[in-house]
Order: C-alpha cells, then sequence, then structure tokens
C-alpha cells in the first residue's frame, strides 16, 4: 500500500535549541499521528464501509464492529457501480446538487444530501424522497444511494473520525 504521506522537507530545520525539543515532540506526535491514520484498510480503520452490489447493502462497521446495514442503490445496466476497495478521496458535502443528473431536492440539500465522494464522480449519498422507494434496486448512474437518513449517519461518522480513518470497499458479492 502506498502512504498518502509525503517526507517533509524541512522536520526540524534551523531552529534555536530552546525549541528543538518542543517541534521535535510535535513533530514526532504529528507524523505517528499521520503514519496511524493513512495504515488502516478495511475493518482496521475506525470506519469501513463495505457494499456489497449482489445484496444491494451497505454493511456500516465502527472500530471493527458492525454497527448498522442499510439497504442501498447502485448502478443500473448502462452505469455500473465498480468495484472499489479504498479510502474515499473526497470531498464531502452536506448539500450538493449534480450539475450533469440535476433536478430533485431532499429538503433544500439539494439531489444528493449527505455526499461522500469516493473517487473520481462515483460517491455514496442521500437519496432524493421520490426514489426512497426504489431501495435496493440497481437504478442509479453508479453512485451508491442510501435513505437520506442513513447517509447522514454514515456523513456524521466520517465527520468524527476524519476521511483518511475511513475505507470503503464495493464488492460485486
Amino acid at each position: 500500500m502506498t502512504s498518502d504521506v509525503k517526507p517533509s522537507a524541512n522536520k526540524v530545520g534551523v531552529k534555536s535549541i530552546a525549541n528543538v525539543n518542543e517541534d521535535l515532540l510535535t513533530s514526532i506526535d504529528k507524523t505517528a499521528s499521520i503514519k496511524t491514520i493513512t495504515a488502516c484498510q478495511q475493518i482496521e480503520c475506525q470506519v469501513w464501509a463495505r457494499i456489497n452490489i449482489a445484496e444491494q447493502q451497505l454493511y456500516l462497521y465502527k472500530d471493527g464492529n458492525l454497527l448498522k446495514t442499510f439497504q442501498v442503490t447502485t448502478g443500473n445496466s448502462t452505469h455500473k457501480t465498480p468495484t472499489m476497495n479504498r479510502r474515499p478521496s473526497g470531498p464531502m458535502f452536506e448539500i450538493y446538487t449534480s450539475k450533469k443528473y440535476p433536478g430533485g431536492d431532499y429538503m433544500g440539500l439539494g439531489n444528493m444530501p449527505y455526499v461522500v465522494f469516493i473517487k473520481g464522480g462515483y460517491a455514496i449519498h442521500g437519496t432524493t424522497e421520490g426514489n426512497i422507494k426504489l431501495l435496493g434496486n440497481r437504478v442509479s448512474h453508479g453512485c451508491i444511494r442510501l435513505h437520506p437518513d442513513n447517509a447522514k449517519v454514515f456523513y456524521d461518522l466520517i465527520m468524527e473520525v476524519g476521511i483518511k480513518n475511513t475505507w470503503v470497499t464495493v464488492e460485486k458479492y
């Protein structure tokens, strides 16, 4: 696995001796924290969303324990949801409206409330009120749709632990 952390060119640098110990400890703490954050995968992460396309289910784990199971909608036959196994790239928006597929609104939150982009244009997000009845079916344009209440649970959990402590797996079976 490659790390998202890039080495710093200025570890301690030219500083007065009085500041070196404090700065060094801060650097060590930050470096240790960053390494811990970027080292997790799947169930090792504080949050892991495992989406099973065949079952149309999202299994949400927190700290290695199954927290919730949510019904989802994934891509249709012409706009398939790709398999993935990665940290979400972001960004995240509480309120988001698609420019490519506008229309619909969920209580003022756009047509994609609580959106977490995983890779490129693929995201996990809430669906509009009119599409809630379609959960459990493959009818999206490739995104993973949730009931807006469940999307908020997922979104809030990532806001709590950070996107760097989150992993998403999308599997076909």
